[in-house]
């Protein structure tokens, strides 16, 4: 018995041994939980000093996240670009004003930044990408063959000879919040090919086409400056120039319209050259303000329970539906001209409130109204009236022919126009369904 013992404490030792050396041998849980991001620049043990370097030795899903300096060496490659990406990554400036890509090589036909062909799910955003004007240049550059669902966010290109950012026959790609500008041939946004790209938030200027689209179909261009170019915008395609909800498009420095009714919208359609695209809702400013609220108040000061209206606007002038306002702890949604009606609670004393526009992909606004507290007015009804409703602490009624004296200050008035009248229960006198004949404290 005690050998067999021995025997099987032997044996679990061993497993343990054999157990722990193949532990050993693969690679470690620490290694693959801090895979995933690499570093260029700053003095960071291990990071690299070139964008390239790290993009070579990364990964699909990996980001490659770039400190703030100037990055201009370029190792001659067959695809020409100072930055050659072939993987699923997300690329990241430190700071858009310092992390520059500087394409200064005399090269003719060179590029900032290559996307290649059969790539998918790359996204880039906080670089400049400044060139020197060289004959086939472009900052940001897809392959021709292949490619999908890219992200070029808040980048300034600038001072490439034939365009600033091209997508040739990709699909699906946005291009927002980036700064396009000075080039000489093609234009600062060109999209061959392929479609369902969306353009937003760019300002696009200095350029032969600001926007250029051939042969690309289904896509979105809205929100975006277009100024100071020969022509601002040139499709040949079947895309979309503005949003139909709300109805905003884009700013064009030549648009020759006028906004008669002040809603800060052209009141007739800019017209895209190349084809039979529109841009049914021109903006009359800088798109900027079109996503900021901003409230407008029939007065700043209201009498406790009295109703007042809320006008959600941008600061470029356009009514926003769907808007919500909170007010006295309580939320209202704009209709559809931007209106809300609201209604002062009933305060001991004036006391001020504040309300909070919002709403998804707009900067809030806030505002502040006074509620003053009102005291009732003594006065003597007789007359006919309609709608008599008893509500918990008052009574609520229209005027049909109803004669009304106030003694403080000493008034008689008749009044027929369905006016709402609010009192207390403690009324002395004589009321009924449709008529009145009663000394009345009114509330409203």
């Amino acid at each position: 018995m005690r050998k067999i013992l021995i025997v099987g404490i032997l044996l679990l030792l061993l497993g343990a041994s054999v157990v722990s050396g193949f532990h050993s041998n693969s690679p470690s849980s620490t290694s693959v939980l801090n895979r995933g991001w690499l570093y260029v620049g700053g003095s960071g043990p291990g990071n690299y000093t070139r964008i390239q370097d790290a993009i070579d030795n990364a990964s699909d899903g990996d980001t490659v996240f770039v400190y703030s300096g100037t990055y201009d060496e370029y190792h001659p490659n067959p695809d020409q670009g100072l930055v050659v990406i072939g993987k699923s990554i997300t690329l990241i400036g430190e700071d858009v004003e310092t992390t520059i890509i500087d394409v200064q090589t005399d090269i003719p036909e060179i590029y900032g930044i290559v996307i290649k062909s059969y790539t998918n799910n790359v996204k880039i955003s906080g670089f400049t990408i400044h060139g020197n004007y060289q004959i086939q240049s472009f900052g940001i550059l897809t392959q021709t063959i292949g490619g999908d669902n890219h992200s070029i966010e808040n980048c300034r290109v600038g001072s490439f000879g034939r365009g600033g950012i091209l997508l040739d026959q990709t699909t699906n790609c946005r291009i927002s919040d980036c700064r396009v500008y000075d080039t000489l041939q093609w234009g600062g946004i060109c999209l061959i090919g392929g479609g369902d790209h969306l353009i937003t938030r760019c300002s696009i200027f200095d350029h032969y086409n600001g926007i250029y689209i051939q042969q690309s179909t289904s896509c979105q261009v809205h929100h975006n400056n277009l100024y100071s170019n020969t022509i601002n915008a040139y499709d040949t395609g079947l895309n979309d120039w503005n949003l139909s909800e709300p109805g905003e498009g884009n700013f064009y420095d030549d648009y020759p319209g006028e906004d008669t009714d002040n809603n800060g919208l052209g009141d007739t359609p800019y017209n895209i050259s190349g084809g039979d695209n529109q841009d049914v809702y021109p903006l009359m400013q800088f798109f900027a303000p079109y996503s900021l609220l901003n409230i407008s108040l029939d007065t700043h000061d209201v009498n406790e329970r009295k109703t007042f209206n809320v006008t959600i606007k941008t600061l470029g002038g356009t009514f926003v539906s769907n808007a919500t306002i909170l007010f006295d702890d309580a939320i209202t949604t704009t209709d559809n001209n931007g209106i809300a009606v609201l209604t002062a609670p009933e305060v001991p004393e004036d006391t001020s409130y504040q309300l909070v526009a919002s709403k998804p992909g707009y900067t809030s606004d806030t505002d502040t109204i006074v509620i003053k507290n009102v005291e009732p007015l003594r006065a003597f009804f007789f007359g006919r009236i309609t709608n008599l409703v008893d509500q918990e602490d008052y009574i609520t009624f229209d005027a049909v022919k109803t004669r009304v004296m106030t003694f403080s200050p000493l008034s008689f008035k008749t009044y027929g126009s369905g006016e709402e009248f609010r009192i207390l229960k403690d009324y002395r006198g004589w009321m009924g369904p449709r008529y009145i004949f009663a000394q009345c404290d009114i509330l409203l």
